[in-house]
């Protein structure tokens, strides 16, 4: 629904400052030495936990297994797909982008919970976009090489 988009987009952007906010200082305005983070979360399917608890159990989990084989997917679980861009905030100058989708898997539990894999991706994200961003940061200031 609109009101589970929303709430899930509100959770990203939690979940991204928290993992930045140890790391940079978070401001809503533009300026000298500021980044712009724009982020959409694309192509939500929550999981079935009811559907995805059969993964776990013994006979009914080969049954599972060989659905995973034939469909690539485990029985019940989400998936979600990510955009992200990281601007200078001045300049606009692309400093890091990535796409990626999550096609939940039976080693991700958090299909146990309608939404838990999708959230679980999210902190890996935004882990990947603090790598990014300190990776470019390295770059741009590391002493020229002799």
């Amino acid at each position: 629904t609109r009101e589970e988009s929303e709430r899930l987009a509100e959770k990203f952007e939690d979940i991204l400052e928290a993992e930045l906010s140890p790391h940079y200082k978070i401001t809503r305005s533009r300026g000298y030495n500021t980044l712009t983070v724009r982020a959409s979360l694309t192509e939500l399917q929550p999981s079935n936990p009811a559907l995805f608890a059969i993964n776990y159990m013994p006979y009914a989990g080969i049954a599972a297994t060989g659905y995973q084989v034939l469909q690539g997917e485990a029985l019940g679980a989400g998936s979600t797909t990510v955009e992200i861009e990281v601007l200078d905030s001045r300049s606009r100058r692309q400093v890091f982008a990535m796409v990626d989708k999550l096609a939940g898997g039976t080693l991700q539990p958090g299909g146990l919970v309608k939404w838990g894999q999708t959230e679980g991706a999210m902190r890996a994200w935004s882990r990947q976009v603090r790598r990014g961003i300190q990776a470019k940061n390295n770059s741009l200031f590391a002493p020229p090489s002799h």
